[in-house]
């Protein structure tokens, strides 16, 4: 009897991958809402400082293959974004697609509050929609002075 694989999606914001994402990125982290021009040119210019394009995915794919690593075989890790590509919604199909029926949710934050981990399970429960056993790492830093949730 094959031993079932359990998906991982580690989650973090997300990031324009090119000086024209910028905008539309913005937008999305907006919730639609657009974007003061001037205020569009000032980020440009901030990423185009950096290289031209938000480092995010690189790094996370980068712990994400660290993760690999670290779990061996019974696990397989995807990569999901809040608010670009990938984005977590479509990761989420993936895993279906790859046919898992758990998946574990990791943020990339070491804290926990509503506002900010908090979205990221709503996201992944939305996706999820009840197709997977769905559940998610709230924090993952402890120290003497962490408190529970």
């Amino acid at each position: 009897m094959a031993v079932e694989r359990v998906a991982v999606l580690l989650m973090a914001y997300g990031g324009p991958g090119s000086l024209d994402e910028v905008e539309p990125y913005l937008q999305d982290v907006r919730g639609g809402r657009p974007t003061p021009p001037e205020l569009v040119q000032e980020i440009r210019q901030r990423y185009a400082r950096i290289g031209g394009r938000s480092p995010i995915r690189e790094l996370t794919e980068a712990q994400a293959a660290g993760v690999r690593r670290s779990l061996g075989e019974r696990f397989e890790v995807y990569v999901g974004m809040r608010h670009w590509h990938p984005y977590i919604r479509d990761v989420v199909e993936q895993i279906v697609t790859d046919g898992h029926r758990r998946v574990v949710g990791v943020v990339l934050a070491p804290h926990y509050s509503e506002m900010s981990v908090g979205a990221y399970e709503k996201k992944l429960l939305e996706a999820a929609g009840g197709r997977l056993d769905a559940a998610l790492v709230p924090r993952w830093v402890t120290t003497a002075s962490s408190s529970t949730r």
